[in-house]
């Protein structure tokens, strides 16, 4: 007696192993249209001043890398990812990188005042 083979598995399955098809692989119908990104919208940040570049440094400070990891992604030395990121700092009005980075994603800002029933 002949053991099945892959070719025999797949005959008695179907391509997709019994599952249903999906998305547009051999000719499947597309899914809605993708739309944008989930979560809240980015914060408008025009009023902090930055360049183009600084924005690109303050980014990827706000995904945690280091000056180091910033040169090599944007290859850059990291004395000007340095300088960069002192700029950013002044024009934040911020000492520490945790500073700089609640005030571009806007954790810093306060609560509203409570309203007076």
């Amino acid at each position: 007696m002949r053991e099945k083979g892959v070719r025999d598995a797949v005959s008695e399955t179907g391509p997709n192993g019994g599952r249903p098809r999906t998305g547009t692989h051999h000719g499947g119908h597309p899914g809605p249209p993708a739309g944008p990104p989930a979560g809240p919208p980015a914060p408008d940040r025009s009023a902090f001043g930055l360049t183009p570049r600084e924005s690109t440094v303050m980014d990827l400070i706000a995904r945690g890398r280091t000056n180091a990891e910033i040169a090599r992604d944007l290859v850059i030395s990291e004395f000007t990812v340095k300088n960069h990121v002192n700029r950013i700092f002044a024009k934040l009005a911020v000492a520490t990188r945790g500073a700089a980075i609640a005030r571009w994603l806007r954790t810093d800002d306060p609560p509203p005042p409570p309203t007076d029933p």
